[in-house]
């Protein structure tokens, strides 16, 4: 039998260009008892998914021109992860097509953390549909 001990605090990327929105969001995020890692670069935060196996919960700015990447790589490396959208553009935040990717829920900057709460509720923190 795997005797793996069971993780108590959730692991959370979050994957923003902009320093006052990733800075902010992570330590709201560490307050309600996540492990949040902060990467500012496409690239830096494939590298850093491709090191992890317990990602819960990836927060990615779609402004960034290579977001696709970013959860492309979250998404094979682990399956089972949620996937928030952050975007200043109406347009964006609206595409019918971020449900391909895994993006049920996308937050319009500026975020509110009252909305963290409830994406988070509604991705992460309810059992998942069998």
């Amino acid at each position: 039998a795997d005797e793996r001990p069971s993780r108590i605090t959730s692991v959370a990327v979050v994957a923003e260009g902009d320093l006052m929105v990733r800075a902010t969001l992570a330590a709201l995020l560490i307050c309600d008892g996540y492990r949040v890692f902060q990467q500012y670069k496409d690239h830096a935060a494939v590298s850093y998914i491709d090191s992890i196996d317990d990602l819960d919960v990836l927060f990615v700015d779609l402004d960034e021109p290579e977001w696709e990447s970013v959860v492309r790589q979250a998404r094979s490396r682990t399956p089972d992860a949620s996937v928030i959208g952050i975007s200043a553009s109406d347009l964006i935040a609206k595409n019918a097509d971020l449900e391909k990717f895994g993006i049920r829920v996308c937050l319009h900057k500026p975020i509110l953390y009252s909305d963290v709460r409830t994406a988070l509720s509604e991705t992460v923190e309810r059992p998942q549909a069998a």
